[in-house]
C-alpha cells in the first residue's frame, strides 16, 4: 500500500561524513504532509458546486423535412445558394433556452443529487483509507496533529517539533550514526513514507552513497507513483505539490568519487562540500558517491 508524502517547505539540512563512517545530518525547518488534492480530505464543498445552479431547458431543433417533401430547386443556381445553407429547415428559437417544466426542474435536481451522494461516498471511502496510511491519526485535526508533534518530540533526533497547521510541521532534527547501519530521513511514527527526503547506503568495498530524492524539484514521477497507487484517491487534476525552498550540504574528508552538484566541490576547513539548491526549478536528486579510508 503506497503512503503519504513528507515534502520539504523552507529548510537548512548539513550531513558531514567523516573517514571513520561515522555521520551527522541536521535538518532545520518546514516538512509538509502533501498528499494529492481530494486524498484524506474534504478540500471542497460538493452542495456549494449546484447551490447557486438553476435548471436550465431549451427548446429542441425542428424536425427535419422527409426528402419526399423536399421542394426541388428551380435551377441550378437555386440549387448552389442553398448548398451552403445548413441551417435550412431548423427555426431561429432552436436551442433557446426556455422554462422548464416541473417534470424536467425535478429530474435534474435528482440527477445532482446522485452525483452530490456519490462524491460524498467517495470522500469517505478516501478518508477511511488515509486514516489506515496514517495509523489512525485524522491529518485534518489540529489537535490530533500537535498531539502528533509532541508525541514525535519524543524520538530520538527530534529535538523540537510544532505543528504550524496546515498540515505544516516546523522541526528541528539532529541526529549522529554509523553509515554502517544505513539512514533514512524522515521516520514518523505511524505514518507510511512513499519517498525519503535523504537516504544513506554503504557498500562493502567502502564506498557510501547519498541520495536525496525528496529534495529533487521534479517529483513528477513520485507524483505519478502516488496517484496510482491511491486509485480513486486521485486523478490528473489533483498532483502532489511542492512547495520546497532550501539547501541541502554534504560535508566529508573522504574521496568524492561522483556528485550532481552543479559546482562540484569546494574545499573548506580541511572538508569537502558539496551544496545543492532546492527550489521550484527542475533539478534532480541530490547524489554524491564518497569513498571513505577507514
Amino acid at each position: 500500500m503506497t503512503g503519504c508524502f513528507l515534502t520539504p517547505g523552507d529548510f537548512e539540512s548539513e550531513l558531514t561524513i567523516e573517514n571513520s563512517g561515522q555521520f551527522t545530518f541536521a535538518y532545520r525547518g518546514e516538512i509538509v504532509l502533501n498528499l494529492p488534492n481530494r486524498a484524506g480530505s474534504n478540500t471542497y464543498d460538493v452542495e456549494a458546486i449546484y447551490a447557486d445552479i438553476e435548471p436550465t431547458c431549451y427548446n429542441e431543433p425542428a424536425t427535419v423535412a422527409e426528402p419526399d417533401a423536399v421542394v426541388e430547386p428551380d435551377t441550378a443556381a437555386d440549387a448552389a445558394d442553398g448548398a451552403d445553407d445548413w441551417s435550412i429547415g431548423i427555426p431561429d428559437t432552436a436551442y433557446e433556452p426556455r422554462e422548464c417544466t416541473p417534470e424536467e426542474i425535478a429530474e435534474q435536481r435528482a440527477e445532482w443529487q446522485e452525483t452530490i451522494d456519490a462524491m460524498r461516498e467517495n470522500e469517505q471511502r478516501q478518508a477511511t483509507i488515509m486514516m489506515q496510511l496514517l495509523g489512525g491519526i485524522n491529518i485534518d485535526d489540529d489537535e490530533t496533529m500537535r498531539a502528533y508533534a509532541a508525541r514525535l518530540q519524543q524520538q530520538r533526533g527530534w529535538n523540537s517539533v510544532v505543528y504550524r497547521g496546515n498540515r505544516v510541521f516546523e522541526v528541528d532534527y539532529r541526529i549522529t550514526g554509523s553509515v554502517d547501519q544505513g539512514f533514512v530521513f524522515p521516520v514518523l511514527d505511524g505514518f507510511e513514507v512513499s519517498q525519503p527526503m535523504v537516504v544513506i547506503t554503504a557498500a562493502e568495498d567502502g564506498t557510501v552513497r547519498v541520495q536525496a530524492p525528496g529534495f529533487a524539484s521534479d517529483r513528477g514521477l513520485a507524483g505519478m507513483m502516488l496517484l496510482s497507487g491511491m486509485g480513486e484517491m486521485a486523478d490528473a487534476e489533483s498532483p502532489v505539490q511542492t512547495t520546497a525552498n532550501g539547501r541541502f550540504v554534504v560535508r566529508t574528508n573522504g574521496d568524492i568519487r561522483t556528485n550532481n552538484t552543479e559546482n562540484g566541490p569546494a574545499d573548506e576547513a580541511g572538508m569537502r562540500v558539496l551544496a545543492w539548491m532546492v527550489d521550484g526549478l527542475s533539478r534532480p536528486k541530490p547524489e554524491t558517491l564518497i569513498r571513505l579510508s577507514r
